[in-house]
């Protein structure tokens, strides 16, 4: 069994950079670990935290109770047919490693989903989506250990209530569900009779715009590779300047009030939702404001993306929120549109 670690850095295990510590800290590697963690902190009445690469997370400078991390592993083919497969994958594998191998051993489905950092069992918590695809539509069913029964329970995909970058496990399920393995339906070329070659999604605008101006066809392996020129080219890398990617979420306004806004500001960009009302790019209002490369409270507005704050000064989670507030003042006080931050911060209070 592994050990419970007291007053543990977190450093290291958030892509922010920072400084945090736990008060008993838990590298979780079987549902035997799992079940031990529950037990210690029923024993000595602490929440439990999940955590598994910790990018998109702000974490406070203090962490009270048992802070586990989700380091379950393994990924392999257990069922296919000629026009589909079932991978398993353990929440603690890297995501973008793991939609690699799924496109290696071709099967495809989440290759619009390369770079999204962090791993597996983050994945449906958050209903990770990009350049038109979303987690939510491969997802078969999953597994989660369950903190208050000790219980491992299944969920369809139906069940995980999924939404735009939203799941029951941010509700009901939150602080008692640890995803511990997942299941993803993807397709396959149709067999060794098929002439023609698996398509990929590609209608996302950038996506589209990028493969069109370089006369690149629909397969999955150049949408791959499209989309992660394209993040690189936007997105600084976690590892050179601390970041969770975007920090805050597009907002969605009515018609009427886009339609006002309009008036005041004829270049602002809006996308219909498909749940109603419009869309606004968040970076859109932030660099329009001129905040682009700024430096608030020592936290940077990256240069390549007006929605990513940078933490190359290694500044802790009340300098970052504080940078976060002062773009949400200022959002507000020009656009009356209430920015909502993506992340989540720990604890929230």
């Amino acid at each position: 069994m592994a050990s419970i670690l007291s007053n543990f850095s977190l450093d290291q295990c958030n892509s922010l950079a920072v400084p945090s510590i736990a008060e008993y800290f838990m590298r979780i590697e079987s549902i035997e670990d799992l079940d031990a963690a529950r037990v210690f902190a029923e024993e000595n009445t602490l929440k439990v935290m999940a955590i598994g690469e910790g990018s998109n997370l702000v974490l406070r400078p203090k962490i009270p109770g048992l802070v586990i991390q989700i380091a379950l592993s393994g990924i392999a083919l257990i069922e296919e047919s000629i026009t589909d497969a079932l991978v398993e994958i353990g929440a603690g594998e890297n995501w973008h490693k793991s939609v690699e191998w799924c496109l290696i051993n071709k099967l495809y489905g989440i290759e619009n989903l390369a770079l999204i950092p962090g791993s597996v069992g983050a994945a449906p918590v958050q209903n990770i989506g990009a350049y038109g695809v979303e987690i939510a539509e491969c997802l078969e069913r999953l597994e989660y250990f369950d903190l208050f029964t000790g219980a491992l329970v299944g969920l369809s995909a139906g069940q995980c209530r999924f939404a735009y970058r939203d799941s029951r496990f941010k509700t009901d399920l939150r602080d008692r569900a640890i995803i511990t393995r997942v299941w993803l339906r993807l397709r396959k070329e149709g067999g060794t009779k098929a002439k023609t070659k698996a398509k990929a999604k590609a209608e996302y605008p950038s996506l589209r715009a990028y493969m069109d101006d370089r006369g690149l066809s629909e397969t999955p392996e150049n949408v791959f590779d499209a989309v992660c020129a394209i993040r690189k080219s936007r997105l600084p890398d976690p590892s050179a300047q601390p970041n969770v990617g975007s920090f805050f979420h597009n907002p969605v306004v009515s018609e009427t009030q886009y339609r006002d806004l309009l008036e005041k500001f004829p270049d602002m960009p809006g996308y219909a939702n498909t749940q109603g009302g419009m869309k606004i790019p968040a970076a859109w209002l932030i660099e329009s404001l001129g905040l682009k490369g700024q430096e608030i409270s020592k936290v940077k507005i990256s240069d390549q993306h007006a929605l990513v704050l940078t933490n190359s000064n290694q500044q802790d989670a009340n300098a970052v929120l504080d940078a976060a507030s002062s773009i949400q003042d200022l959002v507000k006080e020009t656009f009356a549109i209430q920015l909502k931050i993506e992340p989540r911060i720990y604890p929230e209070h």
